[in-house]
């Protein structure tokens, strides 16, 4: 009885051991533990010794090779992450082991919006990322309209001078970390002055109404992009595409009101205060470039 004991105890305590992996560095260090993760860039384990411990990273190119146990094979299998006779380029060696980037962009379509903005967003370890963005919007022919309802509440209208500014956090989750969500807070403080409007009923009659109107707009967007470059690279193009809670508070003056034909509902003349809260699709595209660095 005690040598059966003895022979399942031994067995078990040389499987643990050799179900265990091992890291070998570039420096001859070697560690025991459980390897969790394995990526081009980086290993992700716990040490053996402290299986309830905390979750150590290291860079590939510091580790010559692991050899790990699969269950599903029975054996140790050596695994090359980076061989010691590898030739890596230096250049590319900087860019894909650096855990920081810097990128700068700006929108890429200008015809199709009318907002000039320049974006910095700060990434972290390839995951998490926070950004600014600050610009301007400006009067865009393409895009003018000078339709407005006439009661003001279900149309938000057009606004077209100010100023915008942004603030987002975005996670990567995809294996290249292309693939992010992110929330976004928007504001812009816009104005107009002395513009011309003009509703119509078809052959009923017309209302022309000059109005100036100053306007602070507050948002928040759920946001998912994708980088159509590598995140690795120096060029950086990407796209991205959200849906927004929009609200705006108007404050416009109507100064005349021209009626002509049958229609019913011309534009009151005076001051007014408008609240409008209202959802927002849109979709954009920006370019620039990434510096990386540790």
């Amino acid at each position: 009885m005690k040598r059966i004991i003895f022979i399942l105890t031994f067995y078990l305590i040389t499987w643990n051991l050799f179900s265990q992996d091992t890291i070998i560095k570039t420096n001859g260090q070697i560690i025991i533990a459980k390897i969790l993760q394995v990526s081009s860039s980086e290993v992700v384990y716990k040490r053996y010794d402290m299986p309830d411990g905390p979750i150590y990273t290291e860079y590939a190119y510091q580790i010559s090779s692991i050899k790990y146990y699969h269950n599903n094979v029975g054996q140790p299998k050596e695994v090359q992450i980076i061989s010691a006779n590898t030739k890596l380029d230096t250049a590319s060696k900087k860019v894909i082991f650096k855990k920081h980037r810097l990128a700068f962009s700006i929108n890429l379509l200008p015809i199709f919006i009318n907002e000039r903005s320049l974006y910095i967003d700060y990434t972290f370890r390839k995951k998490h990322s926070f950004g600014i963005c600050g610009g301007y919007i400006y009067a865009n022919e393409y895009l003018q309209v000078n339709l407005l309802s006439t009661d003001q509440g279900s149309n938000p209208g057009t606004v077209w001078n100010g100023a915008v500014f942004r603030f987002n956090y975005k996670n990567y989750f995809s294996p290249k970390m292309r693939h992010y969500f992110g929330v976004e807070f928007l504001y812009k403080s816009l104005s107009y002055s002395n513009m011309q409007f003009s509703n119509s009923i078809g052959e009923r009659g017309s209302n022309s109404f000059y109005r100036s109107e100053k306007a602070n707009l507050y948002g928040l967007n759920l946001l998912y992009g994708y980088h159509i470059t590598s995140v690795e690279q120096i060029f950086n193009l990407e796209w991205f595409c959200g849906i927004s809670y929009r609200q705006r508070i108007r404050n416009y003056n109507t100064m005349t009101s021209t009626v002509q034909g049958s229609f019913q509902n011309p534009q009151p003349i005076g001051e007014y205060t408008l609240h409008q809260v209202y959802p927002f699709v849109f979709i954009g595209f920006k370019i620039g470039f990434n510096a990386h660095f540790k």
